[in-house]
């Protein structure tokens, strides 16, 4: 059963253009410079009940903006979306009681009062019973690890602790649908841990799809059953984790160095490596060469010919990587 429907949705914003100078700020007062920018282009998508989906896209891709209007905070300029059967543009009661919505760099929590005033302020907004609240309060806060901060005003929580009580707030109410901006922006090691392993359990335990749009692979990899890349507006692939790595698995990365330092530019221009065409880079006290996995014999035998005393290593694409290219504009 498919929770969200998102039905050829485009986005556009028109942006003004500032002038240089003095004059140029008095003409755009008086007659202002326009241009439309298109952040998402005839997006089609859908997500099951129990999935959790990894919406990937360098900065500036439309990934907030998506966000914002599966919640009905913005409105899409064609197409139309379905979360749960509603339209988010209503802004419907009915929609709002089933869904949470988070967003790492914004806080919806009392800024001067104790955590606990607002899971209790949540508690009243969603109408939840005391038989309902107190267990999935208790699990909350045991499995986010909130209790020894619950006491404590919301300003002066770290990063990741705010961030830990906004997923509580938005997750008491047992949402079916969990939006999720980037949650672990800025967060530390342990504190990410936490969360990631939240999420998997709660979407596999109750059945919650969750959106979820982050620049951190190791979300992707620890939360997502499927990815969906988007690159200059539109779905640059859409599929589960492993059909992804099996296309970066084309490409090989061959490590080289010579004893204790790396090769000098005229080694690799000896061998050729300059012309021909592989992508190369520093690594510690080697190069990093990276080729098309059908090549790599060639390389390996060009090496060995070149000199015995090479220390080679080779290794497939780690899936940032494989992000990394793809976002690359050639």
């Amino acid at each position: 059963m498919n929770v969200i429907k998102i039905n050829h949705v485009s986005k556009k914003y028109a942006t003004k253009i500032a002038r240089p100078g003095f004059g140029g700020k008095m003409l755009d007062l008086v007659s202002p410079l326009r241009s439309e920018v298109e952040v998402l282009k005839d997006i089609q998508l859908e997500v099951a009940k129990g999935e959790c989906l990894g919406f990937l896209g360098p900065n500036g891709a439309g990934k907030s903006t998506l966000t914002k209007i599966l919640c009905g905070l913005q409105r899409p300029t064609e197409g139309s979306v379905e979360v749960l059967g509603l339209n988010p543009e209503k802004k419907e009661k009915a929609l709002y009681q089933n869904i949470g919505v988070v967003f790492g760099h914004k806080s919806s929590l009392w800024w001067d009062l104790p955590v606990i005033e607002s899971l209790k302020c949540a508690k009243v907004v969603y109408g939840i019973s005391d038989k309902d609240f107190d267990p999935i309060f208790k699990e909350l806060t045991e499995s986010l690890n909130l209790t020894g901060i619950l006491n404590r005003p919301v300003r002066l929580l770290s990063l990741g602790e705010r961030v830990k009580a906004e997923l509580a707030a938005n997750m008491l109410h047992k949402p079916k649908v969990l939006l999720l901006d980037e949650p672990t922006i800025g967060l530390d090691v342990v504190s990410k841990a936490q969360l990631r392993q939240h999420i998997r359990r709660w979407a596999k335990t109750y059945g919650t799809a969750v959106f979820l749009t982050s620049h951190d692979v190791g979300d992707i990899e620890s939360c997502c059953d499927r990815i969906v890349l988007i690159d200059d507006g539109r779905i640059a692939f859409n599929g589960s984790i492993n059909n992804f790595k099996s296309e970066i698995d084309h490409v090989c990365i061959v490590t080289v160095a010579h004893g204790s330092r790396p090769l000098s530019l005229e080694e690799i221009t000896q061998i050729g490596l300059m012309s021909s065409g592989h992508e190369i880079n520093e690594k510690g006290i080697g190069i990093e060469i990276t080729l098309p996995v059908d090549l790599k014999s060639n390389l390996l035998a060009e090496l060995a010919r070149f000199s015995s005393e090479l220390h080679l290593t080779t290794r497939g694409s780690t899936l940032e990587e494989g992000l990394a290219r793809r976002f690359v504009k050639k």
